[in-house]
């Protein structure tokens, strides 16, 4: 059964906190079903600056006759827009995710997970579960035991 000094649900800020204890020499668990990054990079901050900007450039193009340019037009194609959101979000979540597999005494689970006691977490659907003590956490399941052997 592999054990870990701490367990992570959620690859977003809580990143920051694996990053500390894999610099402290403990070994670390990051649950996440998702894309890496979490929120801001995923639905949040990231996606909305990069569309935003895009609305940035087009609201010069329309004022460029003010600083002596006259463009003779353009057109907001919405789809590229977002589709050039999405591009540079899922190449950082590709990036995150390579870094956290790259990353010795870090270990990622693709699987979603709750707290359901103090210093005990479970995927969800109900399946495993994660205990952490003092400086340990144990995985105890036949697919996560399968997972990490294979990994």
């Amino acid at each position: 059964m592999k054990e870990f000094d701490l367990v992570v649900i959620g690859a977003g800020s809580g990143l920051h906190v694996a990053d500390a204890a894999i610099e402290r020499g403990l070994s670390v668990a990051v649950v996440e079903e998702g894309p890496m990054g979490g929120t801001c990079l995923n639905r949040g901050c990231i996606p909305s600056k990069a569309i935003i900007h895009s609305a940035d450039v087009a609201e010069l193009t329309e004022r460029a006759p003010v600083f002596g340019i006259k463009p003779s037009g353009y057109k907001v194609d919405f789809a590229s827009v977002t589709k050039r959101a999405s591009l540079a979000v899922n190449k950082d979540a590709g990036a995150i995710e390579r870094s956290i597999r790259a990353t010795q005494n870090m270990t990622l689970f693709k699987k979603r997970c709750r707290f359901v006691a103090e210093r005990c977490a479970q995927e969800v659907p109900p399946l495993q579960a994660i205990r952490s003590g003092h400086r340990s956490a144990c995985w105890v399941a036949e697919t996560l035991q399968e997972t990490v052997s294979s990994s």
